[in-house]
């Protein structure tokens, strides 16, 4: 069972105002759900220990627990717990009063009574299926939004109004000084995608219909608790508990029997995550009470769009059953153009049966983006422009620190400009390692999945191979690192962006401790003239960056709906930056891709409990645990880039950096673009050569061999020539030579035919090289892209291409490319689109010799690619696949 947060298992709950603080005395170890502030000291009261001497420079520490670890205490323990397990939390000291306690008899009561229900209606649903869905289809269809939604009321009179209504829940209890929870209704807990945004459009319910009624309840039942993770973090759902005992799902048994409750040995406990359909009683009773609502609702409206039909649910048995009607899901077939976007599969995924993962995918992805992050390594080595361009993008959504790690911000001013160019770099090094690294744990779990077999999917964990889990383990944390990283970096750039600054609390950053923000807490704090309802996308980005463990966070459920606001409203999207949307493409990647594994191998989604259980088989060493494998290194390369006294090369840094590619070439310009490129050439190679001296000699093309471009060759201006234009003279023809050619003529019409005299051209100045050349890989990559394909494009596609291959000439500028003529154009020769978020597309090639995947981001708020940009992404594709402006023509 997936369970974002082990409520149900947790036997005590503080409550002191706003933090929240549970134990679990199996695990012996205190778990920190919420920001625990002044937890500490209330907790050392309760149990003092050695330990808390001793303040961490990280922030609070929680002691461990004082308990016997026997064998004969543990079941000493087991024993008291099961005989009463609210008198030994009582006889203990612990405060319980929020934990629901509750007998074998009551569970097993609710969950037989929910058990009937469930099954009962299910085979109904299924029987009207059998005979009815393409009617259904069809009358759905049909009808308006206005009457789907009175139909909808009809069934469920309480049902929600809005997408994520939990997130409108939070918005109404600010401006109300209220708590979530208070404004939150018992629909919108655990029923959030039964709501009319959603449901009142022509396919969402349709897809819940046949995926419920085609395919058993326990299949759901994962999903069914992951749908709660809204009220488990505002603390919103009753914490019924009952120790030692396991819930398992079954439909193959008598309906009576589908929830049945299995008892558990002191070992056991604590282990429910391993067993496949197997829950915790607490939670199993919210999955139950999910899907007994769900069931009657989908039963209600199949009856009120099939009012004409006589005795229904009577005469289903007696049809005959008809095939299931053509799939409704969205369609993933390659020689389509534009693929669904990440947002769109996230936004459909609550309403179909859970799917398979495809592995092979998600290694495309990932291969994409260290791709992309290398190359843009490679153009901020490359291009002064370029190298500008980003610095300046970053220096509006950064704070500055000086050499003692202390930061300060400037509210008005963006950073200055040496500063912000060491940022870029520095970020985009640890991007790349970043993505390395998850792309080398990735191929890990590939090669191991080989000797593993398809069908370990319907085993219970325990008949896993215990490399492979402990494979899976390693990468889902470092995914769960790489997110927080990036909402880190997020939280910044939303704070510091002058298109956003004003919404947050100027002196937010000055308040907050060093303590509490070493332990990351959110401090993007509204301000009050904005605690209004309808500010529900800066509440989205609040929500994003508060505190609290990743994997039991709504936080692809945010990124969605913050993509599904800006998608719709062009005003909200005028808000956010472009170095803010390629966070937000990071974090729904990464969250992708963590979704993925979780349906692939559910119980990785209880982080805590898996961790524990392989923590003795699992390198979990700073090295290994953590997102940068050589995480020393990488600090140390940092610090040596943010350090480097680069003013010593000259200033100021953006007229060092002066490029004018953009410009027709003139004597003027050429000489301006090379100094421009042996300032970023000097630049580079003090950074290197500092960078070698405190890694000991190691270059950085050793610390990450990604960043080895031993085959490539920086594009370099060469010396202006001028070109003169060509000329052409034709000699004048004298007397003699006018009478041979009436000769001819008269020879000619008299049938004499011969050969007739090509006049000569006098040519000068004719095939000038042009003063940019072109940047190449290798002799071999030459011979390639001599052999390479040709492709005939209509006008609009091959004008994109000439202008991402530009040749400058001195009399000659560019304009500036559409995105969505990109687009046409990269569908044209063949690619697939898919937008992943944020600003990011990811392009897949469909024609014969060609099989690496590319991303690219969307330009942002101007829809047009700039000429640095469209410079950036001409060369990317020039190294990916050898295209140049001789690959693409103009179709006659």
């Amino acid at each position: 069972m997936n369970s974002h947060r082990p409520a149900d298992t947790m036997i005590q709950q503080f409550n002191l105002s706003s933090f929240n603080f549970l134990v679990d005395p199996r695990i012996d170890c205190a778990v920190v759900l919420m920001p625990p502030g002044a937890l500490r000291q209330f907790y050392h009261n309760a149990n003092p220990c050695s330990c808390c001497a001793k303040e961490k420079p990280d922030g609070p520490h929680i002691p461990k627990i004082a308990t016997e670890s026997t064998e004969e205490a543990t079941r000493a323990r087991h024993e008291e717990l099961m005989a009463d397990s609210k008198a030994w939390f009582a006889k203990n000291d612990y405060d319980v009063k929020d934990v629901v306690f509750m007998n074998r008899e009551e569970v097993e009561s609710i969950a037989q009574s929910r058990s009937e229900s469930i099954i009962a209606n299910w085979n109904l649903l299924r029987r009207v299926l059998s005979t009815h869905e393409e009617v259904i289809r069809r009358r759905w269809m049909k009808k308006t939004r206005k009457q789907r939604q009175m139909i909808l009321r009809q069934a469920f009179p309480r049902i929600s109004k809005e997408h994520n209504p939990c997130f409108s829940a939070v918005m109404i209890g600010r401006a109300r000084g209220q708590l979530p929870v208070e404004c939150m209704s018992e629909e919108s807990i655990y029923w959030p995608y039964l709501n009319l945004d959603d449901l009142s459009l022509p396919k969402p319910f349709l897809l819940i219909l046949n995926a419920s009624g085609r395919n058993s309840p326990e299949c759901f039942a994962t999903a069914d608790f992951s749908s709660l993770s809204f009220g488990l973090v505002f603390q919103a759902l009753p914490h019924l508990y009952l120790y030692g005992y396991h819930m398992n799902f079954n439909s193959q048994r008598e309906p009576a029997r589908y929830a049945i409750l299995t008892p558990a040995t002191p070992h056991d406990i604590g282990k429910d995550f391993s067993r496949l359909n197997s829950t915790v009683p607490g939670e199993g009773l919210h999955v139950l009470k999910v899907q007994e609502k769900t069931m009657e609702f989908l039963l209600a409206m199949s009856g009120i769009i099939l009012h004409d039909v006589q005795g229904l649910l009577s005469s289903v048995s007696q049809s005959p059953s008809l095939p299931e009607p053509p799939s409704l899901l969205l369609s993933f077939d390659q020689t389509v153009g534009e693929m669904p976007s990440l947002s769109d599969i996230a936004a459909e995924a609550v309403y179909r049966m859970p799917t398979a993962t495809n592995l092979a995918v998600l290694g495309e992805l990932i291969t994409a983006r260290v791709e992309a992050a290398v190359d843009h390594i490679w153009s901020l080595h490359q291009d002064p422009g370029y190298l500008t361009d980003t610095a300046r993008q970053l220096s509006l959504h950064c704070k500055d620190y000086d050499f003692d790690g202390k930061y300060f911000y400037r509210p008005e001013k963006p950073l200055p400009a040496w500063s912000a160019i060491r940022w870029a770099i520095c970020i985009a090094i640890a991007n790349v390692d970043k993505w390395c690294q998850i792309q080398r744990r990735f191929q890990t779990v590939l090669s191991l999945k080989g000797d593993t077999g398809d069908d370990v999917v319907n085993h219970d964990l325990q008949d896993w191979p215990r490399p492979y889990v402990e494979a899976l383990v390693i990468l889902s944390m470092i995914l769960n690192e790489a997110t927080l990283i990036e909402l880190l970096v997020l939280r910044d750039a939303v704070y510091c962006s002058p298109l956003t600054r004003h919404f947050w609390e100027e002196d937010e950053m000055e308040r907050v401790p060093k303590a509490v923000r070493n332990s990351r807490v959110s401090f993007l704090t509204p301000k009050q003239d904005y605690k209004v309802p309808d500010d529900l996308l800066m509440a989205l980005f609040s929500l994003l960056t508060m505190a609290g463990h990743i994997q039991e966070r709504p936080i692809r459920q945010e990124i969605e709906h913050i993509d599904r606001i800006l998608s719709s409203d062009s005003n909200q999207r005028a808000k956010i930056a472009p170095f803010t949307l390629d966070i937000l493409a990071n974090v729904q990647v990464l969250q992708e891709i963590q979704y993925q594994l979780v349906q692939y191998c559910p119980w990785l989604v209880h982080h805590d409990e898996m961790r524990k259980e392989f923590a003795g088989h699992i390198e979990l060493r700073t090295q290994d645990s953590n997102l940068y494998k050589n995480k020393d290194k990488l600090i140390r390369v940092t610090s040596v880039i943010c350090g480097l006294p680069l003013r010593e090369i000259e200033h100021p840094a953006y007229a060092l950096f002066d490029y004018p590619a953009d410009k027709r070439r003139t004597a003027q310009n050429v000489t301006q673009m090379q100094l421009a490129e042996d300032n970023l050439d000097r630049m580079w190679a003090k950074m290197n050569s500092g960078i070698q001296a405190i890694l000991g000699g190691e270059s950085l093309a050793e610390f990450l061999p990604a960043l080895n471009f031993a085959g490539r060759v920086l594009q370099r201006t060469p010396d202006f020539v001028m070109q003169i234009p060509p000329t052409i003279t034709v000699d004048q023809p004298s007397s003699a030579e006018l009478f041979t050619h009436l000769q001819e003529v008269a020879a000619t019409i008299n049938g004499d035919f011969s050969p007739a005299q090509k006049i000569k051209l006098k040519t000068r100045g004719a095939n000038m090289t042009d003063p940019v050349q072109e940047s190449g890989e290798s002799k071999a990559q030459d011979d390639q892209i001599a052999s390479k394909q040709v492709f005939s494009l209509k006008a609009r596609d091959h004008k994109v291409f000439r202008a991402l291959f530009y040749q400058p000439s001195q009399d000659t500028t560019l304009g500036q490319i559409k995105w969505y003529d990109f687009l046409h154009a990269m569908i044209s020769v063949g690619f697939t689109a898919q937008k992943l978020g944020g600003s990011a597309w990811q392009f897949t090639p469909t024609t014969a010799g060609y099989e690496r995947c590319i991303s690219f981001h969307e330009p942002h708020p101007d829809s047009k690619i700039s000429f640095w940009v469209g410079r950036h992404m001409g060369g990317r594709l020039t190294r990916a696949y050898g295209w140049d402006r001789e690959t693409f023509t103009l179709t006659e």
